[in-house]
């Protein structure tokens, strides 16, 4: 079972979303920079009151610090949502967005390129995901190929999906 298709710029987005809203890294620098303005500005109120014992600057860095605590999570996703259209738009080559053709082969995934061809097992397929958009495939641990929905027919895409199930074993899961 093959499909063909045509990455663009608004499908790498959306793995690249994907992939920070699925990324352990993400999550780990978001709780240790969190954790770190938190700490750093309650230990700020806490010196401020025994160095200097000025309690209205003392409760200004309490205050920041219980904002840090609050506010910095939301803020971090906005920002990073943000940030990823010029992030893709700065990492993306002209291979990024090359024409390909995807196979669900019996031994394995294989994409194919003008300029290139690979092909993994299926036991480095460790997940799917499926939006109404969008199929996400990760290869070992990383979302590396996105289909986007809308461009291939329902058909295809259906027979194309339930084969990469069948052959990576237990439907997907």
């Amino acid at each position: 079972m093959e499909i063909e298709y045509k990455p663009e710029e608004e499908d790498l987005v959306a793995l690249a979303r994907h992939q920070a809203a699925t990324s352990p890294a993400v999550r780990r620098r978001l709780t240790r920079t969190h954790l770190g303005y938190a700490i750093g500005l309650s230990l700020m109120a806490v010196g401020v009151y025994v160095m200097v014992q000025n309690e209205a600057l003392s409760i200004g860095f309490a205050a920041l610090a219980t904002l840090a605590l609050l506010a910095y999570p939301p803020f971090f996703r906005w920002r990073l949502h943000q940030a990823i259209p010029s992030l893709v738009r700065q990492r993306a080559t002209p291979s990024s967005y090359a024409a390909r053709k995807l196979r669900a082969l019996p031994d394995g995934l294989e994409e194919i390129t003008d300029e290139s061809q690979s092909k993994v097992g299926w036991a480095m397929v460790s997940a799917l995901h499926e939006t109404a958009d969008y199929a996400f495939i990760s290869v070992d641990g990383t979302y590396s190929v996105v289909i986007p929905r809308e461009r291939i027919s329902g058909a295809s895409y259906d027979n194309f999906m339930d084969a990469v199930r069948d052959y990576r074993g237990g439907g997907g899961r």
